[in-house]
């Protein structure tokens, strides 16, 4: 019996596995736990193992899954005067790849990536990597900017015929 008089007898449960019994203590709900013929190591995993959600012993560990790499875009963000094309890979196994060309966040329901994006206009592709025991990648971005050089006999803006050229004025 406690100082309370109740009576307190060690309890023995199963705790993944292995056999332990739990002996309360005098002091405010504390219990003495001994692993019955288990190394000292498994008992110390054992017991952590428990202690998901208020070391009940009942529950799972919280599970941390990693996230799934960042997406890689193969042209870097700029301006071009030539048409680009741009490829996304992602080095996590399995990774599916989402992607947007108008600025907007990618989700599941976007595009699914299969083959190189042409670059005609300026666009902003957007992508994000999802796979299977991970956490969806962080979204990666960039902005192409398409402006075509003018070649020769081209005269934007100035009123002309391309191929027509005045004589320089004095």
């Amino acid at each position: 019996m406690d100082a309370w008089g109740a009576e307190r007898k060690p309890i023995c449960v199963q705790l993944k596995s292995f056999p332990i019994e739990v002996i309360p203590m005098m002091s405010a709900g504390r219990r003495l736990i001994r692993f019955k013929g288990v190394p000292l190591m498994l008992a110390v995993v054992a017991l952590l193992a428990g202690c998901g959600s208020g070391g009940s012993g009942n529950s799972a560990p919280p599970v941390t899954m990693p996230q799934a790499a960042t997406p890689v875009l193969s042209v870097s963000a700029g301006t071009y005067t030539a048409l680009q094309s741009v490829a996304i890979t992602d080095s996590t196994s399995g990774a599916a790849i989402y992607y947007t060309t108008n600025g907007a966040a990618p989700t599941t329901s976007s595009a699914a990536y299969s083959a190189p994006i042409p670059i005609s206009t300026t666009t902003t592709i957007e992508a994000l990597a999802v796979a299977s025991g991970y956490t969806n990648s962080s979204v990666s971005s960039a902005t192409y900017t398409h402006q075509p050089s003018s070649g020769p006999g081209d005269f934007p803006d100035c009123g002309h015929p391309p191929g027509i050229h005045l004589p320089d004025r004095d």
